[in-house]
């Protein structure tokens, strides 16, 4: 009876979304005929059941003329479907529900396209050149600079260098050297190379990477390379001693997260570190479907995968290194590494964490760092 009775509370809510949309397409209708709008896209979904009642989303998403102006990323991005847009005369809300049904999109051709095709390379490029563009965009509107500084806080920078001042102290003759996966726009690379240390990385999305070549040194900008991880071979590069990912692993497909991490190993010098920053599974959903469906939703959007700190342990122990650990806890913002912690205690801690409060729940998980984890070779 109860699932009968869900399944009538869904219809009813999915007419009443069709019918906002209707009312959504009147409104927008008449700027179709002025030659105002070059494309509408109309949409109602059930997203999630929550407390017993499903949850709809209604949108339209109207766009706009495809204008140039300067000041974003890109003023006119290319959509999963094929087309082309303009996001310069979009609402903010426009903007927002855009992305939100491009990750979903882009997700699905990513997903379903074979492993390691060159449909699947083409796929990943172009999510990313669409979605840092519309996130661009709406970063310039709330008077930030539009550059997409992700996962370049002051928390990692500070651990990066404590890792690599730690090994310069042990490393005697090896110079330590420093490798970011993702770099976008540059930041965290700058930083690191104006505290002595020489760096390199790969960045996919080939708005990203042009992003980057403007903003570092010309000496750093010719150790970058648009590609993924796949595409680097360790003849191609001096092998660092500390590999550093951030919001990069939950993207990557769970059919292809096993050879990438391979690569990282043979990558990595012999005693080296891979640094692996990527949301808890505890904090799902941490993509822009939290924007649209309740705490604890399965990622719907570019999060492919999102993992506990158990399954990264396990993937890295697969690949070859012979120990991971982590930052002790995160303290005001700072991570504490005097004493670097085993992951088993915080493992065992997880299952419990999932059923406290979703505020005590994001509390502990940032607190005992459960997004942060220190693989050796």
């Amino acid at each position: 009876m109860r699932s009968l009775a869900a399944l009538l509370a869904t219809l009813a809510f999915t007419a009443s979304a069709h019918a906002q949309s209707q009312t959504a397409i009147a409104r927008f209708f008449p700027a179709f005929e002025q030659g105002q709008l070059v494309g509408c896209h109309v949409g109602f979904s059930v997203v999630e059941f929550g407390h017993g009642q499903p949850v709809v989303v209604a949108g339209v998403v109207a766009f706009g003329p495809l204008q140039n102006q300067p000041g974003s990323l890109a003023t006119v991005v290319l959509l999963a479907d094929g087309r082309r847009v303009g996001l310069s005369e979009l609402t903010d809300l426009q903007l927002h529900t855009l992305q939100w049904a491009q990750e979903q999109a882009f997700a699905t051709r990513i997903v379903c396209s074979s492993r390691g095709s060159k449909e699947r390379a083409q796929a990943v490029e172009a999510a990313y050149d669409c979605v840092a563009a519309i996130m661009s965009e709406r970063s310039l509107r709330k008077g930030a600079s539009g550059h997409l500084d992700l996962g370049s806080n002051d928390a990692y920078f500070n651990l990066i260098l404590r890792l690599l001042q730690k090994q310069a102290r042990n490393a005697g003759a090896i110079q330590p050297s420093f490798f970011e996966v993702g770099f976008g726009s540059g930041t965290i690379l700058s930083r690191v190379a104006a505290a002595g240390f020489p760096v390199a990385g790969v960045e996919v999305s080939r708005a990203l990477f042009d992003i980057a070549q403007t903003r570092v040194p010309t000496a750093i900008a010719r150790n970058l390379k648009r590609c993924g991880v796949m595409d680097v071979r360790k003849e191609d590069i001096s092998q660092p001693t500390l590999i550093y990912w951030n919001d990069v692993m939950e993207h990557i497909p769970a059919d292809e997260i096993l050879d990438v991490l391979n690569r990282l190993w043979e990558l990595l010098a012999p005693g080296g570190w891979l640094l692996t920053v990527t949301p808890n599974w505890l904090l799902r959903p941490s993509d822009v479907t939290r924007d649209f469906c309740p705490p604890r939703t399965q990622s719907r959007g570019l999060h492919l995968k999102e993992y506990k700190l158990s399954e990264v342990v396990r993937l890295m122990r697969q690949a070859g290194f012979k120990r991971v650990s982590g930052p002790l806890c995160c303290v005001r913002n700072k991570f504490v590494v005097s004493g670097i912690s085993g992951t088993w205690p915080k493992m065992c801690l997880e299952p419990i964490l999932d059923h406290l409060p979703l505020r005590w729940t994001y509390s502990w998980c940032a607190r005992l760092a459960l997004s942060c984890s220190i693989a050796v070779k």
